[in-house]
Formats: structure tokens, sequence, C-alpha cells
């Protein structure tokens, strides 16, 4: 019994439990040799289908990153990755604006979170990693950065919803969530989730027409559209 997962080729399956066997009753005695079952004319052979006791089970498909870690560690996060080119190009842009100059910078490629483990019980992570994004793992994704959104504490890149290379929505949780790309803490002690109630802050009070002392929001003339690899991130060991 096997399947094939959304998304993977059509001669790639899924799966190995047994639903019958071939034994002597059925073909005979065949130890020790080469042989092909079938059936050419008449009704002589059978199968007898296992009996399973009304359970089925399927596996989940084997995917090399993951299969390289123990089998109880999941990714922390799965997030498309900027290149270090993109990175430095979108720190000239904030310089351009004068924001942040004295903050420090994320020199390392940046980041778009899409799904973070805490974000979802560990059953719905573990098959949405492998339903929904295993299949788009390192595959390029479209990413529109839309504006800046800045205070005292972070700077960071607004973005819209990532797209594949078919124009579909890739699925980000939570769902809504204001999609960004931090770019720059005042120091260490900001915790990088800290972005997260920045970017939602700023454009909520953006709807509300309000504004926090020392809060940025920066529209861009027009959207600019790059393309980034989707990444998985395990713990550091």
């Amino acid at each position: 019994m096997s399947h094939q997962a959304e998304g993977s080729p059509k001669d790639t399956f899924i799966g190995d439990t047994p639903i019958s066997k071939l034994g002597k009753a059925q073909i005979g005695n065949v130890k020790g040799e080469i042989y092909l079952f079938k059936l050419k004319e008449g009704q002589a052979g059978f199968v007898n289908v296992l009996d399973q006791k009304r359970l089925g089970y399927i596996h989940k498909p084997s995917d090399p990153e993951i299969s390289s870690h123990p089998q109880s560690v999941l990714p922390l996060y799965v997030g498309l990755e900027l290149t270090g080119e993109q990175t430095r190009s979108y720190h000239d842009v904030l310089d351009s604006y004068d924001i942040g100059k004295e903050f420090k910078i994320l020199l390392q490629p940046a980041h778009q979170t899409l799904v973070y483990h805490k974000d979802l019980p560990e059953s719905q992570y573990s098959e949405r990693l492998n339903r929904v994004y295993m299949p788009l793992k390192d595959q390029q994704i479209k990413v529109r950065l839309t504006g800046i959104v800045a205070d005292d504490k972070c700077v960071a890149l607004l973005t819209d919803t990532p797209l594949t290379s078919n124009g579909e929505e890739v699925p980000v949780y939570p769902e809504g969530r204001v999609m960004h790309v931090t770019m720059r803490f005042r120091d260490s002690s900001i915790r990088p989730v800290y972005s997260n109630d920045l970017a939602k802050r700023i454009l909520a009070n953006e709807r509300r027409g309000s504004k926090r002392a020392g809060d940025v929001y920066i529209k861009f003339p027009a959207a600019v559209a790059i393309e980034c690899p989707l990444k998985f991130y395990y713990p550091r060991s």
C-alpha cells in the first residue's frame, strides 16, 4: 500500500505497508529461484489479502535534510533566505532612508519566516512540513518587498504573501500574519520575534490613522520583486 504526496513526481510513491503476500500456497515453492508472477491464462493463481484489522499506515515522505537529523528533531522554522548580495543591497536601501544606521546590522543572509515550530501543535507542524513545505524545498519563491517599518528597537522590510513559480500563494502560519524580513536590531537584547509585533502594530496604527512616537512606516513607490529559496532551519547542535 502506498500513496503519492501532493506535488511529488508521478513516479514517486510513499509507503511500504504490505496488504498481501505471495507464499507457497499461492505460487508454489520458489525458494532460491528467480521468478515472475504473471498469470498468462486460466484462474489457477490467487493472492490473499492480509487482515489489517481495519488499520492502515501512511508513511511520511523521506527528506534527505530531515533524515540527517535525529528523528525527534524538527526544524525550528521554515523560511525564505535572501542571498548575501540581496541582504547587503537592502541594507543600502535602509541607509538611503537613514533608518537604523546606529543599529546592529544583520550581516548574515536575512530571511523571512513562513512558519515557526511554536506557532502550531507539534503534530500539525510536522504534518505541514511534509504536506506543504517539503515539495517546495529549495525552490525559488517570489517575494515582493513593499516598504519599511521601524522603531527605536528594530528595522524590518514588509512584503506581500510569497508566491511559487506558478503564482500560487505559499501558506504561512498563523494565517493572516504580517509578512516581513527582519534587518536590524538596536542591540542583542532585542529578541528576533519582536519584529512580528513591530510590523503588526505599525500597520494596524496606519489603518487607524494613528501613529506612535518613534514609529516609522515607509511605503515603497513600487513593490520590488526578488526570488529566494525555501529553506528548513534546524537548531544548532
